[in-house]
């Protein structure tokens, strides 16, 4: 590895810390100095352990998988893009449902004249469903 594609590695995992640190210590309550610490080793100590155990171990490997390590490589990408896709595709289904979360009381219900039993009812664009989806 040259030490350009080592000084793109260090920044990838530089953002991914970055991004994570970030999330944590806005839903930290309260700040807490050794906590603070002890994370911080904590990311630095897998930042920087990670990378190092896939250099020795690929280093160790290279020899067996060299003649197909093009193949799993597209397996692997090509497993995450079908993934990719699927859960696309899932996120559009529950969209056109157009189901509502329903309150506590059920109030979008009851203002739909809906009858069902308490916990049955689910509102729909169209009007109140039973827990049996029969239109009410």
């Amino acid at each position: 590895m040259t030490f350009f594609e080592l000084f793109l590695i260090g920044i990838g995992l530089s953002m991914d810390a970055f991004a994570v640190s970030i999330c944590k210590g806005l839903s930290m309550q309260k700040i807490d100095k050794k906590y603070t610490l002890c994370i911080g080793l904590f990311f630095g100590g897998f930042q920087a352990l990670m990378p190092l155990t896939g250099y020795l171990l690929g280093s160790q490997f290279s020899g067996y998988i060299e003649r197909f390590d093009h193949w799993i490589a597209f397996v692997l990408l090509a497993l995450i893009g079908f993934n990719m896709i699927k859960e696309s595709r899932e996120e559009e289904e529950e969209e056109e449902e157009g189901f509502y979360e329903p309150s506590d009381d059920n109030d979008c219900c009851e203002e739909d004249g809906c009858h069902c039993h308490d916990d049955d009812c689910h509102c729909h664009e169209d009007g109140c469903h039973c827990h049996d989806d029969e239109l009410k």
